[in-house]
């Protein structure tokens, strides 16, 4: 049996996602269990481009289903996260309401996704 991946949540992730005025727990646990058995094809995220050489490959998951909202997958919930095969390890990078905000943080996603030497 495949072990899981470490969720690894980093300190601005875990800021975003105490701003949301909902309770996200049950859904978050839900996601990360989805994540976990395969980071790079989960299924509603793609691949975030042009982030330059040295980055490992991040991905925004733009299916996310919330209960509380009752709106499914089309929930508006982003969720950037970045998977290490050499660690695995997911990071989770942010979490958004794509109604609060037009995109991810590219500053955020090179801060925590460069590849050590």
């Amino acid at each position: 049996m495949k072990k899981m991946p470490k969720f690894v949540e980093v300190e601005e992730f875990k800021k975003d996602l105490r701003k949301f005025k909902i309770d996200i727990e049950e859904d978050f646990e839900r996601f990360k269990k989805a994540l976990a058995v395969d980071p790079q094809n989960l299924n509603g995220a793609v691949k975030i481009s042009n982030l330059g050489a040295g980055i490992l490959p991040v991905y925004k998951a733009r299916k996310f289903r919330c209960k509380v909202l009752k709106k499914g997958s089309q929930s508006g919930i982003r969720v950037v996260y970045t998977y290490d095969q050499k660690t695995d390890e997911i990071i989770l990078i942010e979490i958004y309401f794509k109604s609060k905000k037009e995109n991810h943080d590219l500053y955020r996603i090179r801060k925590y996704t460069i590849k050590s030497l």
